[in-house]
């Protein structure tokens, strides 16, 4: 089911997601590269879950601030929330946790594109391959993607704004991602355990990306792979 996180913050602000928007990039900072962590397989993270209703996985539900570490997500991750967060999506593949002023997705495995006539095709499955499809994108302005890391996993990130509604950008086995006109957003490509993580920051209309990076970054700096936060 293909969904657009301006939606869901439009909703939470009572505010639309249509007319004039900022189709132009102005750098925000980013954290510095890590060195990426090695040693064995990472054990299986346990401990509170998501929420999510089987009928109905992309129902919201409100999630209380704490640890959490998604059982069904691979590869095996956990993070801490602040109070005002929700959980709007989870799969095996997909997370989208939604705030007043701001959202946080996050996307694993192998990514897929669509064709007009419905054809899939491979997009990426490693992070640099997801920067050259970003950057490929001809309904996508971008700035040039920087080194970054999460929890010692390196990556690369990259600005990027949509200069049309694009349905679907990329899918999942479960589920895809969508854009729509105006929408900025930081796209962070990491591989973890020879897998494809992407975390996606996206802003509620007519607010400052830089402002959501700010709101995002504590979460990033919880995040540990596979194993309980300390």
């Amino acid at each position: 089911m293909r969904f657009t996180v301006c939606a869901a913050l439009a909703v939470a602000l009572s505010i639309g997601c249509g007319g004039p928007r900022p189709t132009s990039l102005e750098r925000t900072a980013r954290p510095t590269a890590a060195p990426a962590r090695t040693g064995p397989t990472l054990p299986p993270a346990a401990g509170p879950d998501l929420c999510v209703t089987e009928a109905d996985p992309t129902g919201r539900c409100a999630l209380l601030p704490g640890d959490f570490r998604p059982s069904r997500f691979r590869p095996s991750i956990s993070f801490a929330l602040p109070a005002g967060w929700s959980n709007l999506r989870y799969f095996p593949d997909a997370i989208a946790l939604l705030s007043e002023r701001t959202a946080l997705s996050v996307v694993s495995g192998e990514l897929e594109s669509e064709s007009e006539g419905g054809d899939r095709a491979v997009a990426a499955s490693t992070a640099s391959e997801m920067m050259a499809f970003l950057q490929a994108d001809e309904r996508l302005r971008t700035l040039v993607p920087e080194p970054a890391s999460v929890a010692g996993q390196v990556g690369m990130s990259i600005d990027l704004v949509s200069v049309e509604d694009i349905e679907p950008l990329f899918l999942t086995d479960q589920d895809s991602f969508d854009l729509d006109l105006g929408d900025r957003a930081r796209f962070l490509a990491l591989d973890v355990e020879g897998m494809l993580v992407v975390f996606i920051i996206e802003s509620a209309p007519g607010l400052e990306l830089a402002d959501s990076i700010a709101q995002i970054e504590p979460i990033l700096d919880s995040v540990q792979w596979g194993s309980s936060p300390g």
